[in-house]
């Protein structure tokens, strides 16, 4: 009797044991995946502020490209500021 719950206790505390080391390995795993998440998350966020600031860059420019073009097609305009706007335009178009 005595040796069966020996044995039994024995069996409990491998049991036990096997059990902890699941879920130590299981919590190593899921520390593993949340930073990994995390980073993801980070080049995800530097991205979208990358491609939002290079679009903000890109609709400045328009407007700036828009403005010089309706400034050269006015007859209205000054010759030196339809001189001006004809520079900024050869500027930007042999720049890209």
């Amino acid at each position: 009797m005595t040796s069966t719950c020996v044995r039994l206790l024995q069996a409990q505390a491998e049991d036990n044991k096997l059990r902890m080391e699941y879920l130590r390995r299981r919590e190593e795993r899921e520390d593993v995946e949340s930073c990994m998440r995390r980073e993801a998350e980070k080049r995800r966020q530097e991205r979208e502020v990358v491609e939002g600031e290079r679009l903000q860059q890109m609709a400045t420019m328009k407007s700036k490209w828009d403005l010089a073009t309706e400034l050269l097609s006015n007859p209205s305009v000054e010759a030196s500021v339809r001189q001006v706007a004809g520079e900024f335009l050869k500027k930007l178009f042999t720049n890209d």
